[in-house]
């Protein structure tokens, strides 16, 4: 006949027992951080990110950066760890790829890039999550194979201006097809922070930017760039 055995413990062994559980924790992380970890873990952290930056490129796929996450610990606190790494957000990688890089970019200036293929339409989704942190781009490129309106281009047509360096906003449309004249930035100045602007095949009331900062003006195909010429 079997016999039921009860074990009682008191809260002091229970205490006991974990603080042993968590030394023995701390022992095998100690052990495993010194003894196992490869070499490259021992140098410092800014030496990684170099490392990093120098095989992705200035550009790192996001991808690229989600997967380094997945190799192991110390490679997802270095990755995620710098936000400087997460600054050039294209939505060709994907909507879920595009918020994890706004998250880890923190404060970081920001390149948003738009060049969706011929096939998928306009994603209202991207541009309003990048707007979220409008305040951050640094540059912003536009390039589609649809006719653009001003509520494609989210708050870059109705707020005031951010510290933005470089503007490009292209149509690649057949040979006579252009699409509404557009107002950035509700009709305010450009910030003095802009210096380059690209516009193809976009109709773009220049006059109320007041482009007295620019170093270069790239029009390629403009049939009218202010409303007086539309």
């Amino acid at each position: 006949m079997d016999r039921k055995i009860t074990y009682r413990i008191s809260s002091a062994d229970l205490s006991a027992t974990e603080r042993t559980v968590m030394k023995l924790a701390d022992y095998r992380k100690s052990e495993s951080d010194s003894v196992f970890a490869p070499p490259i873990h021992s140098l410092p952290v800014e030496v990684l990110i170099r490392i990093v930056q120098t095989l992705l490129g200035p550009r790192p796929s996001l991808r690229t950066l989600v997967r380094l996450t997945h190799v192991c610990r110390c490679w997802r606190n270095v990755s995620e760890g710098a936000s400087n790494l997460w600054t050039w957000i294209s939505a060709r990688e994907g909507l879920a790829h595009a918020e994890k890089a706004l998250k880890m970019a923190q404060t970081a200036p920001l390149d948003i890039v738009y060049d969706i293929s011929p096939a998928r339409p306009i994603s209202s989704l991207f541009i309003n999550m990048v707007c979220s942190a409008f305040t951050q781009w640094s540059s912003f490129r536009f390039e589609c194979t649809e006719l653009v309106a001003a509520e494609s281009l989210g708050r870059l047509a109705t707020t005031p201006a951010p510290n933005i360096i470089y503007i490009k906003l292209r149509n690649w449309l057949p040979p006579f097809q252009y699409g509404e004249t557009i107002t950035l930035f509700g009709g305010a100045p450009a910030s003095a922070t802009l210096r380059h602007v690209e516009l193809g095949k976009v109709r773009i009331d220049l006059a109320p930017l007041r482009l007295s900062n620019l170093r270069s003006l790239d029009l390629w195909d403009i049939r009218a760039v202010s409303e007086n010429e539309g």
